[in-house]
């Protein structure tokens, strides 16, 4: 990297730009002109340095879904895409808690460093982030003071030239953009086999961070697989590895924004007998929408046998129950059926009318968008926000009226 545009990164992350980066922030949040912005910053430092506090003010204000502490710190455009939430990167640390040493590869701005490091208020427990670029590694550093994550450190050096011998858990977040936005294992950089090739599996825990979709059949590794979500998506697969770890087990975990936690857990496949897949015959009085980490981490088929329930139509995640379920929030999301009708316009804006709707909430799972637009553009003029699904009930569409049941989770 050029050595002027590294120092006006450095300079972003002193004091010096504190008041630039409030005022950029500040005006975005007005949703002042951009050309105006520039305009005003440009008075008193460098274009490249208004350039790069209006970019950053941009990235706070997105960041703010992922971290509490967003509007202090720093972000590039794809670290900030991949990085690992504060209230998913806190679970995942939980699992370190008792680790006193842990090395975070590829640590990125520090999305999950700076949870490693909070594990624990011990001056013995230290915790070192890992990051060959140069601006990541800076942002890394100010992140970690933004957000008063004492004992860790950065260090700048790439994954080879790091001694891992030290540590007894190795946090790793291999770059999936080597060769373009992939989920092919072989073309992480680290690869998975280089990780395991450096690790000692019988004394250091590890974890890998993954893309849902990723897969690892080719690879003979001792790892148990889990699949992490928060609201309704999977945003991201940890490869576990090491003491304590059951082999060849899947997870699905949902990290509900208090922190509570729901897992459905699978067996090895060795000590499992899968039952036959079962399908209803009619429709309700319940239905249950698997949360999207059962379905990345293919976890459908158990989930169901575990709770008696039958799927509405062969490849399509519904699934109906002749009994309201316990504590299944937010593994299971339910619903109570209130009425099934053929897809039909006329028929449903006829029903929709009677009860009194004026929004539609629309569902659909084995239907096109185009159903599902035009259930959209009926024309309603009541007061009632309806929960409709749009589904397939073994070979026929349906569309089924539907009451949200909420559970404790």
């Amino acid at each position: 990297m050029d050595p002027d545009a590294y120092n006006d990164f450095v300079w972003l992350t002193s004091e010096s730009a504190t008041e630039y980066l409030e005022t950029a922030l500040r005006l975005f949040e007005k949703n002042l002109n951009p050309l105006k912005i520039a305009k005003l910053l440009r008075k008193s430092i460098s274009p490249q340095r208004a350039a790069l506090a209006m970019e950053q003010a941009q990235l706070r204000i997105r960041g703010r879904r992922k971290f509490e502490s967003a509007d202090e710190m720093f972000f590039t455009g794809r670290s900030l895409e991949q990085s690992t939430s504060s209230l998913l990167a806190t679970y995942k640390a939980k699992r370190f808690r008792d680790s006193s040493r842990v090395a975070d590869i590829c640590c990125g701005i520090g999305g999950d460093l700076i949870s490693l490091a909070k594990r624990t208020d011990s001056p013995d427990f230290e915790t070192v982030g890992v990051e060959q670029d140069p601006v990541p590694a800076q942002f890394a550093r100010a992140n970690l003071k933004a957000c008063d994550a004492k004992f860790a450190k950065v260090e700048t050096v790439s994954f080879e030239d790091f001694d891992l011998e030290p540590f007894d858990a190795v946090h790793v977040d291999p770059d999936r953009r080597v060769k373009g936005r992939t989920t092919t294992a072989d073309f992480f950089e680290p690869s998975l086999q280089s990780v395991f090739d450096r690790v000692s599996l019988d004394r250091q825990r590890v974890a890998i961070k993954v893309a849902p979709a990723t897969e690892i059949e080719d690879f003979d590794f001792p790892v148990e697989r889990e699949w992490i979500g928060e609201w309704r998506e999977c945003k991201q697969q940890v490869l576990w590895a090491g003491p304590g770890i059951e082999e060849d087990a899947k997870v699905a975990t949902v990290v509900a924004r208090d922190g509570a936690r729901c897992h459905f857990r699978s067996v090895g496949a060795a000590q499992k007998t899968l039952p036959p897949t079962r399908y209803a015959e009619t429709i309700g009085p319940y239905i249950y929408e698997p949360h999207a980490s059962v379905l990345a981490g293919g976890l459908g088929d158990e989930l169901a046998g575990k709770y008696s329930l039958e799927f509405l139509s062969r490849g399509i995640a519904y699934m109906n129950s002749e009994q309201p379920l316990e504590g299944v929030e937010p593994i299971l999301k339910g619903y109570r059926v209130d009425d099934v009708l053929p897809v039909d316009l006329k028929q449903i804006q006829k029903k929709l009318k009677s009860l009194d709707a004026g929004s539609l909430i629309i569902k659909k799972r084995g239907v096109d968008q185009v159903l599902a637009d035009n259930v959209g553009r009926l024309k309603l003029g009541g007061d009632q926000k309806i929960t409709i699904i749009l589904t397939r009930h073994q070979k026929s569409r349906r569309a089924i009226l539907v009451t949200r049941m909420v559970g404790p989770i």
